[in-house]
């Protein structure tokens, strides 16, 4: 399994927690569940979308698992093994709360990072395993579900987005989807466009990507 990268542009905090002793603590979500992301760009898929499904973390929301909680997916800030990260999955998506420390000045400085909001959204890093995932047409672009997560290495906050790039295996998936053309998924409102006039869509828009990479 290949170890992926997404970005969440959401709202990433710092602050004081409200225990008797303060400290401070970075919160963010990450991943989003059931949201379709932004196109996003495989060097060997081209574009596609994708949604991350909320049973996808099922698996890895044990005491087995011990997820970190990194900066820019370098700096470590917290474990969940050792009880300086906190993850709490809810409707929306999986909150994470890391318990930085104060005596270590790398993430202090990721902290004040957060503070000033140069650090302004979220990360993660994660294995889909085989089946993990289905690939469909939706409005001329190929949309991914991720049903399963195998494993979440880490979540933090990010200064920049991570590139997206997808495993072997969901790219195999992809072909054969096109091979096979799929019919779209028509959205409320479409005008029903035929799949070979959404397939054209699709395939220009690659074209301006490759352009834009001479």
């Amino acid at each position: 399994m290949e170890i992926e990268k997404r970005f969440i542009a959401s709202e990433v905090f710092a602050e004081m927690s409200a225990d008797p002793t303060p400290m401070p603590i970075i919160r963010g979500v990450a991943p989003v569940f059931n949201a379709i992301s932004d196109v996003l760009v495989d060097p060997q898929v081209g574009v596609f979308r994708e949604v991350i499904e909320p049973q996808a973390l099922d698996g890895v929301m044990t005491a087995a698992f011990d997820i970190r909680g990194r900066f820019d997916h370098r700096t470590l800030l917290g474990r969940t093994k050792k009880g300086t990260m906190l993850l709490n999955k809810t409707e929306k998506g999986l909150e994470y709360t890391i318990f930085v420390n104060p005596n270590d000045p790398e993430a202090m400085a990721a902290y004040a990072k957060v503070k000033r909001q140069d650090a302004d959204g979220s990360s993660f890093m994660f294995t889909v395993p085989e089946g993990g995932d289905t690939w469909e047409m939706q409005d001329g672009v190929p949309l991914r579900r991720v049903k399963e997560i195998a494993e979440l290495m880490d979540v933090g906050p990010v200064t920049f987005p991570a590139y997206p790039q997808t495993s072997a295996d969901a790219r195999s998936k992809f072909t054969n989807m096109r091979q096979a053309q799929t019919t779209p998924t028509a959205p409320e409102g479409a005008d029903g466009a035929p799949a070979e006039a959404r397939a054209r869509t699709l395939d220009l828009m690659q074209m301006d990507i490759d352009l834009d990479k001479e």
